[in-house]
């Protein structure tokens, strides 16, 4: 503080502003954290499903996912649809789209 005693306004002005930009830096990178910690605990709390399981048949990811309750499959299938987002292959988005629709009949 003691640098700033006879600092002009505008170098007042100039640091604070650096230090809001700083402080602002850092809660987005906390933030960009948090989601990232969010997001990769949901991958591995997903242990309950066999593996490769939405590389199957329609008929079986609906299925196995209609174990534990329709609106709890439909959630897990809807995210893993929007976490594959555009790597998913448009062959692999219709067998997505065919297991939601078997899940919406039962």
């Amino acid at each position: 503080m003691t640098r700033f005693v006879n600092a002009s306004p505008e170098l007042l002005c100039q640091s604070f502003l650096e230090d809001i930009a700083f402080v602002e830096a850092e809660i987005r990178k906390e933030l960009v954290d948090e989601r990232e910690l969010w997001s990769a605990d949901v991958k591995t709390r997903g242990g309950d499903l066999p593996e490769g399981l939405f590389k199957s048949s329609a008929e079986n990811i609906a299925s196995t996912l209609l174990k534990r309750g329709k609106a709890r499959a439909m959630r897990r299938l809807n995210f893993y649809v929007n976490r594959a987002g555009s790597n998913l292959s448009s062959e692999r988005r219709s067998v997505m789209n065919a297991a939601k629709s078997r899940i919406s009949a039962s």
